[in-house]
């Protein structure tokens, strides 16, 4: 079904396509119906439930135009601010927000994927910095799933393949069903 079409679910009676277009002009094409299935498959169809859910998603997506981390960092400090002290090596001896600015600094000469792996190293069920699981694995899709374990736990919840291919993550299909799951991971898909 596509956007235009008529709609029978609990979740469209709250949110139309007029409204949704009309609260995100920019949203990414062909996510309302995934959006409301998803919303109807988790109960999330009261008024303030879904209001909760869009506001709650439509921060981490910028209105739902994003689907994919930036790490476009305006400065060194900026990039400190967010990430602090996991932008040191796991072996450094020396700590410290001068230190965490100089590797910042370097990191940022060396571009998104040297950062996401630097930051994300050995959370939520990633490797080390090496193993590149940081940028295989960062912020993707309207939740900005984030981590190894985290794409495993959602893929095996909604019988997705999101640890083989996490690049799915962000697709406007998927992105809403794990975007409800992770409001309400212990409702049926």
């Amino acid at each position: 079904m596509n956007e235009t079409a008529a709609h029978t679910s609990a979740a469209a009676a709250v949110l139309t396509v007029a409204t949704w277009r009309q609260l995100y002009p920019h949203a990414v094409s062909g996510l309302y119906q995934p959006l409301i299935d998803a919303c109807d498959a988790r109960e999330i169809t009261s008024p303030v439930r879904l209001a909760a859910f869009l506001a709650q998603w439509s921060h981490e997506s910028l209105g739902f135009t994003r689907m994919y981390e930036s790490f476009a960092y305006r400065s060194a400090d900026r990039l400190v601010s967010v990430f602090g002290r996991r932008l040191l090596p796991a072996n450094a001896s020396v700590r410290g927000r001068e230190a965490q600015k100089a590797a910042a600094a370097l990191l940022r000469t060396r571009g998104a994927e040297a950062i996401a792996n630097r930051v994300y190293a050995g959370r939520n069920g990633n490797g080390d910095e090496a193993s590149g699981d940081g940028w295989r694995y960062c912020g993707r899709g309207i939740p900005q799933l984030t981590g190894r374990g985290n794409y495993r736990e959602a893929g095996q919840a909604l019988a997705l393949p999101l640890e083989d291919k996490p690049e799915l993550a962000a697709l406007p299909e998927y992105t809403p069903a794990i975007a409800a799951w992770a409001r309400v991971p212990s409702a049926a898909p």
